[in-house]
């Protein structure tokens, strides 16, 4: 991106959405765990396995908060005004209508979990240079829209292919975690002005 000031912009603006899809690596990993135990027919362990996991997986996301704080420093952001609430509620209504009508005519494709998919895709090209990670999200509403199964059927959620298929969208979001730290990374290398003592980024 080159020792500019609109690089740095660019990489303030982005840097809560590219560094939370890397701290959301522990979570990815414990579901992977979770739903490879399902996939495998293994007997889940006892409640109390399962709620050290889970404090594992928070441990583990405090230590990468920490770790990014002391790495990159704090970058300011500039305050939400909620000007996206309304967007994101027109939004859920649109899917909403989309799933209805695709099950109302007995279509094919659902074409809520497709036009999501594909609004991801258009985020992730209009922010190609810090989230082009985010197509991967892409392809796991996508390829949803096109299964025979439902994500809203308990039915078809208890069978193999779609145990399977839940351990391949974890595998995805793992990549996309990791693709999204590497992205980190060299963006600040790029973006941070040569400072021997690596004085951490902050600008309001």
């Amino acid at each position: 991106m080159g020792h500019d000031l609109e690089a740095i912009r660019r990489l303030t603006r982005r840097y809560r959405n590219v560094r939370g899809c890397a701290q959301s690596l522990p979570f990815w990993l414990w579901f992977l765990i979770g739903h490879s135990v399902d996939l495998l027919g293994v007997r889940r362990g006892p409640a109390t396995f399962r709620i050290l996991m889970v404090i594992a997986a928070v441990a583990a996301f405090g230590a990468m908060h920490r770790y990014y704080d002391r790495r990159f420093g704090v970058v300011t952001m500039p305050e939400w005004d909620g000007g996206g609430v309304g967007t994101f509620v027109l939004a859920l209504i649109a899917f909403a209508a989309l799933q209805v009508m695709s099950a109302y005519w007995s279509l094919p494709v659902e074409l809520g979990l497709l036009a999501g998919g594909i609004a991801i895709a258009v985020y992730a090209f209009r922010y190609f240079e810090l989230e082009r990670h985010v197509l991967l999200y892409a392809l796991i509403p996508i390829a949803l829209s096109f299964s025979p199964q439902s994500i809203f059927d308990a039915g078809d959620r208890a069978s193999l292919s779609f145990k399977a298929g839940a351990v391949g969208i974890d595998v995805i979001c793992i990549i996309a975690a990791l693709w999204s730290h590497r992205t980190l990374v060299k963006a600040f290398e790029c973006a941070r002005p040569a400072d021997p003592r690596g004085a951490p980024l902050s600008i309001r």
